[in-house]
């Protein structure tokens, strides 16, 4: 997912573990939550909201821990 992405758009996913993650894009910055919590973490910015990709996926770097 990236700002604007037209494949990833803001709603609830489920993760690996069999959670929900929130996942928001407001157009200018990106944040995740686990459902069912009250924090936010916020998507580092500082890669320009690309996601490090490998071979068996991808991730972002987020400024918090659930």
């Amino acid at each position: 997912p990236y700002i604007g992405s037209t494949t990833w758009k803001t709603g609830t996913y489920r993760n690996a573990n069999d959670n929900n993650i929130i996942y928001t894009d407001n157009g200018e910055t990106l944040s995740v939550q686990l459902d069912g919590t009250s924090r936010v973490c916020s998507v580092v910015p500082t890669y320009y909201y690309f996601p490090f990709a490998y071979n068996d996926g991808g991730f972002h770097l987020i400024d918090s821990v659930f």
